[in-house]
C-alpha cells in the first residue's frame, strides 16, 4: 500500500541518517585521538603547568620533592627556604603550583608526571581538596575540560554522586557530563592546541628554578583590600574550623582515591603527603576535614588550623582575602618546614 511504502521509506531514511551520524561521531573521536596523540601532550591545557613541566623534564633528577597545588601552593611555598629549614632529610624541592590547580586535575597531572614522564621525587606534596565545582562561567573553558577523559569523568561524577554536603547536585553532574562529551568530541579544543604557549619563558619575577611566584607581584588584591571584610572572614574561619575539626564523615569515593594514590606512589618509591591549606575558597571545610581526618598520619600535614597558626590569618600578612603577601609566604613556608620535620621524626620517614 502507498502509506506503508511511504512509512517504510521514512524509516529507511532515518536508519541511514543515524548510521551516517554514528560514523561522523566515530570519525570525530578518531581525529580527536590522533590530534592529541601527535600534536599535544597530557598537560597542554594550562600554560603555567606546561612550562613548569618542561623545566622539570630538562632538569630531570635535580629535585627530590615536588609540591602540587593551587595558588595557595604557588604563592605561599618558597622551595629554597623550605629546603634550608628541613633538617632530618636533604631536599631539593620544586613548586608545581598554579591557579585553581585542585582535584581532580591535580591527580590527573600527578599520576602522569610520575608515570608518563617518569619523574620520581622522594616526596610528593599534594594540596588537599575535594572534587572542584567550577564557577558558573568556567564549566566549559578549556582549562576545566582538557583533563576530562573517561577515568577522570568517572571519578568526578561518582565523587559528586556520593557527596552529601553540596547543593544543586543534578546541575553539577550534568555539567561534568557535558565536559566529558565536549572533551571526547573535541569541541572548542583544536584552536586552543594551536594557541597554547610552549617553552618556559616566565616573566623575570618568576623563580623558575624553584617554581615559586609571590602574590605581591600581582596588582589585584591590596589596592581594593577590604579590611573589614577580611576581619569578618577571619572570625568565620575560626568558627568553621572549631565546628568541623573533628569531622569523621567522609566521601568514600574520594577517600578511596586518596588511599589508592598513596599505595600506587609508594610502590614507585614516592611518599605522598597531603597538605590541608589555610583559607581555601575551593573546597568545603567540612568535606575537607572529613577527608583529612581519615588519611593515615604519615601522609598528611594540617596547615589550616587558625588556632595553631593565627599568623596566617593576620591582616598584616594578607595580599587579598585568601592569599598571603611575601612576609606571610615566608612564615607559611617556615611553619610548613617545621611540621614536615616533625612528621619525618615521628613517623620515621626517610
Amino acid at each position: 500500500m502507498p502509506g506503508h511504502r511511504w512509512s517504510s521509506s521514512i524509516s529507511h531514511m532515518v536508519k541511514k541518517g543515524l548510521i551516517k551520524l554514528a560514523a561522523l561521531i566515530v570519525i570525530i573521536i578518531a581525529l580527536n585521538f590522533i590530534t592529541r596523540l601527535f600534536f599535544t601532550d597530557y598537560i597542554w591545557g594550562d600554560d603555567v603547568l606546561n612550562k613548569k613541566r618542561t623545566y622539570l623534564l630538562e632538569n630531570r633528577g635535580r629535585y627530590n620533592a615536588i609540591f602540587l597545588g593551587s595558588s595557595l601552593t604557588n604563592y605561599h611555598i618558597i622551595p629554597p627556604l623550605f629546603d634550608s629549614l628541613v633538617t632530618p632529610v636533604t631536599l631539593r624541592s620544586f613548586n608545581m603550583g598554579t591557579g585553581i590547580f585542585t582535584n581532580p586535575e591535580v591527580y590527573y597531572i600527578g599520576t602522569r608526571l610520575t608515570g608518563h614522564d617518569a619523574i620520581k621525587p622522594r616526596y610528593l606534596f599534594i594540596e588537599l581538596h575535594n572534587v572542584l565545582i567550577p564557577k558558573k562561567d568556567d564549566w566549559h573553558k578549556v582549562r576545566f575540560k582538557y583533563i576530562m577523559d573517561l577515568p577522570t569523568w568517572s571519578f568526578a561524577f561518582n565523587a559528586m554522586w556520593h557527596q552529601k554536603h553540596i547543593d544543586r547536585k543534578a546541575y553539577i553532574l550534568k555539567n561534568y557530563t557535558a565536559q566529558f562529551l565536549e572533551h571526547t568530541l573535541n569541541m572548542d579544543l583544536p584552536v586552543n592546541y594551536l594557541k597554547r604557549e610552549k617553552g618556559h619563558d616566565f616573566p623575570p619575577y618568576y623563580r623558575i628554578d624553584a617554581g615559586f611566584i609571590s602574590a605581591i607581584r600581582f596588582p589585584q588584591g591590596r589596592d581594593n583590600f577590604d579590611s573589614a571584610r577580611y576581619e569578618r572572614s577571619w572570625s568565620s574561619w575560626r568558627k568553621e574550623y572549631a565546628m568541623y575539626k573533628d569531622e569523621k564523615e567522609v566521601n568514600a569515593v574520594e577517600l578511596k582515591k586518596v588511599h589508592d594514590l598513596i599505595r600506587c606512589f609508594r610502590e614507585e618509591g614516592i611518599h605522598v603527603i597531603y597538605i590541608l591549606p589555610p583559607k581555601s575558597d575551593y573546597s568545603s571545610l567540612q568535606i575537607q576535614m572529613g577527608l583529612f581526618n581519615n588519611i593515615p598520619a604519615a601522609n598528611k600535614i594540617n596547615m589550616a588550623d587558625p588556632f595553631k597558626f593565627p599568623e596566617f590569618y593576620h591582616i598584616a600578612h594578607a595580599h587579598d582575602r585568601i592569599h598571603m603577601n611575601m612576609v606571610g609566604a615566608r612564615l607559611y613556608t617556615q611553619r610548613l618546614a617545621e611540621e614536615f620535620n616533625r612528621l619525618v621524626m615521628t613517623q620515621h620517614l626517610e
